[in-house]
């Protein structure tokens, strides 16, 4: 599965009883950092968690963030302003995770290692406030 390839799943390994697939995923946020070493990308995660902690009472969408290492290849192209896609993680012949989004957001990265950074949760209501 996609988190096999990462650190510091545990916590993302307690919130469910069986991790979903990374499919039609909104993308809230790419960035690129320390001179296109880094990438960073966080997502929601398709289904809430089955086990959430007490301090996400009243949330019903968990995200996450991963940091990708060591990226020595990065290719991104977009056909709309908001981004979603299938994300897919893997480890290549060479040992390394290749990361791969497809949907209106086509994104590439080739990396050293994958790290969650953080899983939080926010409120996604039916109707916006004016």
């Amino acid at each position: 599965m996609w988190y096999d390839y990462l650190s510091r799943t545990e916590y993302l390994r307690r919130l469910y009883k069986e991790i979903p697939l990374l499919n039609d995923v909104r993308i809230a946020c790419i960035n690129i950092s320390d001179e296109g070493s880094r990438v960073t990308l966080i997502f929601d995660i398709p289904n809430y968690a089955d086990f959430p902690p007490e301090k996400w009472n009243g949330f019903n969408v968990a995200v996450i963030e991963i940091d990708f290492f060591g990226v020595t290849r990065l290719q991104l192209d977009t056909i709309s302003n908001t981004y979603r896609g299938d994300i897919s993680i893997e480890k290549n012949s060479d040992g390394l995770l290749e990361i791969n989004v497809k949907g209106n957001l086509t994104l590439s990265i080739v990396a050293d290692s994958g790290l969650i950074q953080r899983i939080s949760a926010y409120l996604l209501g039916d109707t916006c406030a004016e």
